[in-house]
């Protein structure tokens, strides 16, 4: 069995990034030129990661640096699913203390949720995610919410 006929039996390849598609500024060697090959046999492309630091238009900017076909519609990553889920949990207009990137702000926003950057008073909710700026006063801030009794 060819690679094409494996890939073309499927509707859809979910491509994992850090270390799949590239590993920090660099793509995985044959990462792209395997992706270019996809649109030649009508399989779906979408991109996922669990780093809630970048917009999916940062991630598929940087896509499209390194010469990987990708638009932010195809970008799935965790802030966003994150803040969906969170939205299950509460009520809109629920105060979340975000811990981590304005992309996470921006996603929980979107859920129609209020961010709020302190422990007092306690918020309704907490979402964490990855930024490189996080310190230890900021999860400790974390800690106090969810002590106090908001959802995490």
């Amino acid at each position: 069995m060819t690679e094409a006929s494996l890939i073309s039996s499927y509707d859809a390849l979910l491509a994992d990034l850090d270390g799949v598609v590239y590993a920090g500024p660099n793509a995985i060697p044959g990462a792209v030129e395997s992706l270019e090959r996809l649109a030649d046999i009508e399989v779906a492309l979408a991109y996922i990661t669990n780093n809630a630091s970048r917009s999916a238009e940062q991630v598929a900017a940087h896509l499209r640096e390194l010469g990987a076909p990708a638009t932010a519609a195809q970008v799935f990553g965790s802030a966003f699913a994150g803040a969906e889920l969170l939205a299950t949990l509460v009520p809109a207009g629920s105060t979340v203390l975000v811990t981590g990137s304005q992309t996470l702000v921006d996603q929980v926003k979107a859920q129609g949720l209020v961010p709020v950057t302190s422990a007092e008073p306690t918020p309704d909710a907490v979402i964490q995610g990855f930024d490189p700026n996080l310190g230890w006063k900021d999860l400790a801030e974390t800690a106090y919410a969810v002590a106090g009794g908001a959802v995490w």
